[in-house]
């Protein structure tokens, strides 16, 4: 009877243990937004961005990507940021743009070794001549 009180104590003990990592999972309560622009020139802008994780798990990388076509991905050109937990308000200087050029930028958080993205804004750069 003792060896069948240990092992239904041990499974118990296992599935306990596996519900506690479901919960720390980096990705649950992860919230990213891409944000807005905060300048735009002849060749550059800035966009400010947010991220806000649990309290467990932090994200490994962030930042925003961007490209001419809709949709773009961390594939495309991106600023890089190191890793943090909690909350966390960022931004991007996106150079070496083209002039009255329209560009597609949307923030990424890397987490658990999966990339989640932001929504997507629409940038126009503009001859400020």
């Amino acid at each position: 009877m003792k060896n069948n009180f240990s092992i239904i104590l041990l499974i118990l003990l296992f599935f306990s243990c596996e519900l506690e990592l479901e919960r720390a999972n980096p990705l649950d309560n992860l919230m990213i937004t891409t944000g807005t622009v905060q300048e735009v020139s002849t060749f550059s802008c800035k966009v400010q961005g947010t991220i806000t994780t649990n309290e467990f798990n932090g994200v490994d990388n962030y930042g925003h990507c961007w490209s001419l076509q809709n949709n773009p991905t961390t594939e495309d050109a991106s600023t890089s940021f190191s890793e943090f937990k909690g909350d966390k308000s960022f931004e991007s200087n996106i150079n070496n743009l083209s002039v009255n050029t329209s560009y597609y930028v949307r923030a990424y958080a890397v987490a658990n070794e999966t990339i989640l993205y932001g929504e997507n804004i629409k940038i126009e750069t503009i001859w400020a001549g």
